[in-house]
């Protein structure tokens, strides 16, 4: 085994046993791991986005299933297309105008109160928005908020979901 391997071994076992502050500080020393592109903390009971803006690399990032209560510490990342903050508990769509290269954001599960802020998203190809407040129940189970950011979302041929599940 090379000392790349070593650091990335002690890197994966950190990254088991969720002893996350210090996994943080092994990626900041770690040169070989500024390349990483898909960076998973999908479920680590974060309160906060972590700054992780010594990985400029990102190209997708999951957030999922934590308890972040706002959208920070993103606006290091000109590489993100896909970014997974489902089941969290953010009331905003905010702070995302510098994620130029973002196609795919997962929003669904939150408390959303009001779509916006996606419309200056120039490379976003699809949202999911689904199981918020600012969403509708109609009859047959679909979900339509028909405002402003939600037509400019059409007229950019976003693909959106807006759907409750039961």
């Amino acid at each position: 085994m090379t000392k790349t391997d070593d650091q990335e071994q002690d890197f994966i076992k950190l990254a088991e046993e969720k002893r996350w502050e210090n996994v943080l500080r092994e990626v900041k020393k770690n040169k070989t791991l500024k390349r990483v592109e898909l960076f998973d903390m999908e479920g680590r009971a974060l309160q906060r986005i972590p700054r992780i803006n010594f990985m400029p690399m990102i190209r997708k990032l999951w957030l999922g299933s934590n308890s972040i209560k706002r959208i920070t510490n993103l606006d290091k990342f000109p590489k993100l297309e896909y970014l997974n903050l489902r089941t969290n508990h953010l009331t905003k769509i905010e702070n995302l105008e510098s994620l130029v290269c973002l196609q795919d954001l997962e929003l669904q599960n939150n408390k959303i109160g009001k779509i916006e802020n996606l419309s200056g998203l120039k490379s976003l190809r699809y949202v999911n928005i689904g199981n918020n407040p600012a969403t509708k129940e109609q009859k047959d189970g679909l979900i339509i908020q028909e405002d402003g950011e939600i037509e400019r979302l059409k007229k950019n041929k976003v693909r959106y979901c807006l759907l409750t599940y039961s």
